[in-house]
């Protein structure tokens, strides 16, 4: 039997950047430890990770993600506090006889072949494996909680620790920043990944979610997607792998091109978006590698309260889900 811990990372969203980063890679400098957890194509790659360890048989999948904490004895950063709360998962899975446990570290995205990557942790007969691609080390290690001990800090442990190499044969995308993030979504378009759209494909390349409104004279070039609750207004022209994620607007006459427009955002009329990442009032242009932020809400703003996720309680649901279909 073999579990996991998924270290989701932080929530952070554009309209969160440090306001000191001027640049695009300095902006997402800020914002990389929940790039993770942003929706792509109508699912984070946090949630991907997930739901590809349970449908592989993983016996236990933990997501934890990072928020402030504060001891008696001063503040503990969010991310001390994650790995503080791994490190009691993985005593937890050893109380239960696990005798392997896949911790992971989400920076990055990877699709890799689990049953194999257990096997031959078993094969090497280590403590710990970690797993490489071509560039080199990823934050994925496989360790026998029966023979891994973490003195301190879990992840200076487990990075300190001599482990056997692993190489991942499959697709991997380090989400180092918004042209990694965007690549995300065009190489899942373009089928370079196993990953499909949450949502149903009406004609070649065109992705619609449930509930997804787009008006009679818009014009959604493939590959495209339109998340949940979404609404395309008239004179629209949505295009080049762009994707508007769920419960966004983009009003009359607006253009988008080869750009994200995160969950809940209104984008107003007018507009011709191209090669950018839109959160709200904020604007990451690749092209031009600068961050806008747009004060004026009739051009540009958060459309509605974002509804906060549980990762952890939407793996269960699903799984809840699953069974039942298994039953009938």
């Amino acid at each position: 039997m073999a579990g996991a811990i998924v270290i989701a990372g932080s929530n952070a969203q554009v309209s969160e950047w440090n306001t000191r980063a001027n640049t695009a890679s300095g902006a997402w400098d800020c914002w990389r430890g929940g790039i993770a957890s942003i929706p792509v194509l109508g699912c984070s790659p946090i949630l991907r990770t997930g739901e590809s360890m349970k449908r592989a048989g993983l016996s236990g999948v933990s997501i934890l993600g990072m928020t402030p904490w504060n001891e008696k004895d001063g503040f503990v950063s969010s991310e001390e506090q994650t790995w503080l709360l791994a490190a009691h998962e993985l005593e937890a899975f050893k109380e239960k006889g696990l005798s392997a446990v896949v911790i992971t570290r989400m920076g990055h995205y990877i699709e890799c072949e689990w049953l194999a990557l257990l096997e031959q942790h078993r094969n090497y007969g280590q403590a710990v494996s970690r797993a490489f691609d071509h560039e080199g080390p990823l934050d994925l290690w496989v360790v026998d909680p029966n023979r891994f001990c973490a003195d301190g800090d879990l992840l200076m442990t487990l990075r300190a620790t001599k482990a056997a190499e692993y190489a991942v044969e499959g697709y991997v995308n380090r989400l180092r920043g918004a042209r990694d993030f965007r690549r995300l979504a065009a190489d899942i378009f373009n089928s370079r990944c196993q990953v499909r759209p949450y949502a149903t494909e009406v004609r070649p390349g065109l992705w619609v979610a449930d509930g997804a409104q787009i008006a009679r004279s818009a014009r959604v070039v493939a590959p495209a997607y339109i998340g949940y609750g979404a609404r395309i207004a008239d004179d629209c022209l949505i295009t080049r792998c762009s994707t508007i994620e769920a419960n966004s607007c983009i009003d009359f006459g607006t253009a988008i091109e080869d750009s994200s427009v995160l969950p809940d955002t209104y984008v107003g009329i007018g507009l011709d978006l191209s090669h950018s990442l839109v959160d709200g009032g904020e604007i990451l242009s690749l092209h031009h590698e600068v961050r806008l932020r747009i004060s004026d809400p009739v051009v540009m703003r958060r459309h509605s309260p974002k509804v906060q996720y549980d990762p952890q309680l939407v793996l269960e649901m699903k799984g809840m889900a699953l069974s039942s279909t298994e039953k009938h």
